[in-house]
């Protein structure tokens, strides 16, 4: 991860991106952007502790509720992907 510290979008972004998926008729859960950020955090960080630090999760809530298999290249094509790559 870069240093980055703005958001990557705003949350009417985000309401604007799920209602675009629904209205394609991807089914997209709540919250399922941030569960995605978080466990691909994990595996390519490889440390729970600070995906949950980058979250605003405790490890605990992370390993409860967000942690996914997920390989560790999956993880990096998430983290790398942006509009106009393929």
């Amino acid at each position: 991860m870069d240093d980055r510290t703005e958001d990557v979008c705003a949350n009417l972004a985000i309401d604007r991106i799920r209602d675009i998926g629904r209205t394609a008729n991807f089914v997209l859960p709540e919250n399922c952007f941030r569960h995605t950020f978080i466990s691909a955090r994990v595996v390519v960080t490889g440390s729970v502790a600070q995906a949950s630090l980058e979250a605003g999760n405790s490890p605990q809530m992370v390993h409860t509720h967000y942690l996914e298999l997920m390989t560790k290249e999956e993880g990096e094509a998430w983290f790398a992907s942006a509009p106009g790559v393929k």
